[in-house]
């Protein structure tokens, strides 16, 4: 009985968004692990002097990475994340990975507030995530031996909220396109993730 159905395609595209919110959490996990080192080649805790100023660089991408997904992905959460081993020079693969990414993600910024994509409202979100957060990427060389502390974000997560808030009031009030088809979606996934960080 159960093969001679026919498929209904919209019944199979309607569980789709849940089963990318089901994969990303149990990925997301796996990409930024919660502690990538403890001690360099010598015994000694990696510290940032050991770094040069381009690796301060790819540390800063993937601290600006990290801090961005764990708004989304509050998952792993440590006291202390410590600074990566370097091998033969070379950090691990996912902080230059880190760059890449987050060089993609500013140049569509900039392309979206060349057309005027963005709204004051939209701008103040995201400057207020990014100023403060800036202060901690290890551009300028921080003492310790912390390359990201959940603790950081308090403040700087302010902005990201005022996006998403943004986002959540634009698909309500049928601003955006396919809002009527992302709203039921989107109340479902709001739903889901707070229980899951009620969890977590």
């Amino acid at each position: 009985y159960f093969f001679s159905r026919k498929i209904n395609t919209k019944s199979i595209l309607d569980k789709i968004p849940y089963i990318i919110i089901i994969v990303y959490y149990f990925l997301i996990p796996k990409l930024f692990p919660h502690n990538i080192g403890l001690i360099n080649h010598n015994n000694t805790i990696t510290n940032i002097q050991n770094y040069l100023f381009i690796d301060r660089i790819f540390l800063g991408s993937y601290s600006l990475l990290f801090y961005t997904i764990k708004f989304f992905s509050p998952f792993n959460l440590s006291l202390v994340h410590i600074y990566p081993i370097k091998v033969n020079g070379f950090l691990p693969f996912e902080y230059y990975l880190s760059f890449v990414i987050i060089l993609i993600m500013f140049v569509l910024l900039i392309y979206s507030f060349k057309k005027r994509l963005l709204n004051k409202n939209i701008i103040f979100g995201i400057l207020f995530y990014l100023i403060p957060i800036s202060i901690v990427l290890h551009i300028i060389p921080i003492k310790g031996i912390i390359v990201v502390a959940d603790r950081y974000t308090y403040f700087a997560y302010i902005g990201l909220s005022i996006l998403f808030a943004i986002f959540c009031n634009n698909i309500i009030e049928n601003k955006i396109k396919y809002s009527k088809l992302i709203k039921p979606y989107l109340i479902s996934f709001v739903f889901l993730v707070t229980i899951i960080f009620s969890y977590a």
